[in-house]
């Protein structure tokens, strides 16, 4: 870029508004994060998502002049109404970056500063229930500005020569600790522990947590970071947080279209079948720990943008349940999406029976069919 920034390539299909997500493939993205925060608030617990802009979305005016930017809206442009519209919980770091002044990120680096985490958090803090009083902690807090951190995109051009770039470091006191051994905040897995401070928080987070963290961490007594995807939703009955945040960069948005949470399938009312089809839907099941993975595609004759996927479980003709599956888009090989997917955990208990039939049901034209039926074999 110009005056020596540098950007990552893997935002430029953002940038250029290429390969973006259908307005199905958002519909799953919304659909599936709709099901993780009902599943969270079911436990009694705060969910909130936190998508990072990319480097290029906020500083788009250091870009190289040969690379131009897509018109219209990208996926973050577009996914932020229907979060909206769906009642999913957000912090708005788009906006929130887009009043500052001030760059927040590294010029050779595809990450935020310190003082950029220090607005993340902020914004976060006054979201979450019970801890607004601690999202101004840190704005009075004096900092020196040094060069000490080396940019990762710097690092992989020049490994050798590369030079240290400017941060601000905090002068603070800090009061959490790690619990078990810690190499560094890129862990898979961290636990941290604040004395005097109270709430339970569990962080689902890429590589923008590593400056995160210990502003994050400072704010509750327990906290949990994990890095691990699928996301384990098991994790809420193991630790109980008061709050739960899911934070991912822009670039990953699909991410959630693509690969949503590991959990139990929420039960909802039974449905009335209007008819059953010969289609091309595919269904593969396997064993995965206490779950049983059902997945496969749709065929494209009988969906639409808005059709809801669930897998109905018979026993004996009797009804066991139904179930609302994950929406899933896959990439294909010309980069482009076929978002027609589904995916859906069971738990192993509700299938050991012999004799069990499976049903794939799909929504159209506001009637609910069977597109795929089979009978499992354990």
């Amino acid at each position: 870029g110009d005056d020596g920034w540098m950007f990552f390539s893997g935002t430029m299909d953002d940038y250029r508004n290429e390969n973006q997500l259908s307005e199905r493939g958002l519909n799953n993205a919304v659909h599936n994060l709709r099901i993780m925060q009902s599943y969270v608030q079911s436990k009694g617990s705060q969910f909130l998502l936190m998508i990072v802009p990319n480097k290029n979305t906020l500083y788009g005016e250091y870009m190289p002049d040969y690379q131009l930017e897509g018109k219209g809206n990208g996926n973050l442009e577009r996914i932020q109404p229907m979060l909206d519209e769906a009642g999913i919980a957000y912090v708005n770091l788009l906006e929130a970056f887009n009043k500052e002044d001030e760059v927040l990120y590294y010029k050779e680096d595809s990450h935020w500063t310190n003082k950029g985490a220090v607005l993340a958090y902020k914004n976060m803090m006054k979201a979450i229930q019970g801890k607004r009083s601690e999202a101004e902690r840190f704005e009075t807090v004096s900092y020196d500005t040094s060069p000490e951190h080396m940019g990762d995109l710097a690092e992989m051009l020049y490994p050798i020569t590369g030079a240290l770039e400017e941060n601000q470091i905090y002068d603070y006191e800090w009061q959490y600790e790690y619990v078990g051994e810690v190499a560094d905040n890129m862990d898979d897995w961290i636990e941290t522990v604040t004395p005097g401070q109270t709430g339970r928080l569990f962080m689902y987070r890429d590589s923008f947590g590593e400056s995160l963290l210990p502003f994050m961490a400072e704010a509750f007594g327990h906290a949990y970071f994990s890095r691990l995807v699928p996301y384990n939703m098991a994790n809420m009955n193991e630790y109980e947080p008061d709050v739960v945040i899911v934070e991912r960069v822009e670039r990953r948005i699909t991410a959630f279209a693509e690969e949503p949470a590991a959990m139990q399938a929420p039960k909802v009312k039974e449905r009335k079948i209007s008819g059953e089809y010969e289609t091309k839907t595919t269904l593969s099941t396997r064993i995965n720990g206490p779950y049983r993975m059902f997945t496969g595609t749709i065929d494209s004759d009988f969906i639409q943008d808005n059709s809801q996927i669930y897998v109905q479980v018979l026993n004996g003709g009797e009804e066991v349940g139904t179930y609302a599956a994950f929406h899933i888009s896959s990439q294909t090989s010309d980069g482009s999406y076929n978002d027609n997917g589904y995916m859906i955990y069971l738990n192993n208990s509700l299938l050991e029976s012999e004799g069990v039939c499976v049903n794939i049901v799909v929504t159209l034209d506001n009637k609910n069919i069977i597109v795929k039926s089979d009978l499992l074999k354990n």
